[in-house]
C-alpha cells in the first residue's frame, strides 16, 4: 500500500467516526512520525510503498485513536505553557485553560519565595512557573506514585533539580504538615473538581484519563473545601483552578472561611480560576 492510499483510508475512517476530539491533519502526523514516517509524509512522498505489516498497525492505532484514546497518550507528549511535557496514560493530560494558572501565579507570587503546587499531575503547573519566575523555588505534591515520577522526569527535562522538590502525599490529610513545616507564600492547585454525576457523563477521551485525578468528591467541591480551609487557618493565599461552573459555589465557600476572592475567566471568557486571600 502506498503512502497514498493509506491516507485515503485513514481518511475515510476519520469521516466514519461520530465523535471527534482530534483532527484530521493531527491525526495523519501523529501517525505518521510515531510510525517512523515523515510528519508530511502523505504530502512529501505519497508514491512510497509501505510494508503491509507497518499499513496495518497505523490503521490499527489509527482506530484505537478514533475510539478515544487521547493523542497525548499515544505520542507520549503534549505542550504546555510553550513547552514539551512529558505525559503517560496514569496522569491528566495538561490542557491550554490550565495556563491561567501559571499566568496568575507568575503575577501574585511574592518576589524570592516558595510555592507549593498540590495535585501536580504531570508537573506542568509548577515547571511553567519556575520557568518563567527565575526566582521562585516549588514544591509539588501528589498522592499518584505516577505522577510523582512523571513529574520527576520532566524536572529533570528541565533541569529544575535544584529549585523543585516533588513529594507523594495525601493532601487531604497530610498538606497541614507540610505547609507548617515550609509556610509557603503561595499554595497554587488545578486539583479534581468533576462532581460524581459528571464524572458519568465524560467524553470518550477524558474516561481514559484518571478518575483520581478527576473526581473532586461527591459535589467536585471536597479539595477545594479543605484548600481553603488550611489557606484560612495558616494565612496562605490559594490559587486554584475550577470547573466553569462552579463560580457561585466558590464564592460562597471563600465567603464562607472569611476570605477575599477574586475571579478569573479563560480565553474563551468562562469562569476557570480564582485567589483566595
Amino acid at each position: 500500500m502506498t503512502v497514498r492510499a493509506l491516507s485515503r483510508r485513514i481518511r475515510e475512517l476519520f469521516r466514519e467516526k461520530g465523535e471527534r476530539h482530534v483532527t484530521e491533519r493531527a491525526l495523519l502526523s501523529a501517525l505518521f512520525t510515531e510510525n517512523g514516517l515523515d510528519r508530511n509524509a502523505n504530502l512529501l512522498s505519497p508514491d512510497l510503498s509501505l510494508e503491509e505489516e507497518k499499513c496495518r498497525k497505523i490503521l490499527a492505532d489509527a482506530e484505537r485513536i478514533l475510539e478515544g484514546y487521547p493523542i497525548q497518550y499515544y505520542l507520549g507528549t503534549e505542550f504546555f505553557c510553550g513547552e514539551e511535557f512529558l505525559v503517560a496514560e496514569e496522569v491528566l493530560i495538561p490542557r491550554p485553560e490550565t495556563e491561567l494558572l501559571v499566568e496568575l501565579g507568575e503575577r501574585l507570587a511574592p518576589p524570592n519565595s516558595t510555592v507549593m503546587d498540590f495535585c501536580c499531575g504531570s508537573g506542568c503547573v509548577g515547571i511553567a512557573l519556575l520557568l518563567r519566575r527565575k526566582d521562585l523555588f516549588c514544591r509539588s505534591f501528589d498522592l499518584s506514585e505516577a505522577a510523582v515520577r512523571l513529574t520527576e522526569k520532566n524536572r529533570s527535562r528541565f533541569f529544575l533539580e535544584d529549585r523543585m522538590e516533588i513529594i507523594r502525599a495525601d493532601l487531604l490529610s497530610e498538606a497541614e504538615t507540610y505547609i507548617e513545616r515550609v509556610r509557603p507564600s503561595l499554595i497554587l492547585s488545578n486539583p479534581p473538581y468533576l462532581s460524581a454525576e459528571e464524572m458519568l457523563s465524560l467524553p470518550s477521551n477524558v474516561a481514559r484519563e484518571p478518575a483520581m485525578a478527576l473526581r473532586g468528591g461527591e459535589d467536585g467541591l471536597l479539595f477545594y473545601r479543605s484548600f481553603l480551609f488550611l489557606a484560612k487557618k495558616h494565612g496562605i493565599p490559594l490559587l486554584c483552578e475550577a470547573g466553569a461552573g462552579q463560580k457561585d459555589e466558590l464564592c460562597d465557600l471563600v465567603e464562607k472561611e472569611g476570605l477575599r476572592g477574586e475571579y478569573f475567566t479563560d480565553a474563551e471568557g468562562r469562569f476557570r480560576a480564582f485567589y483566595a486571600f
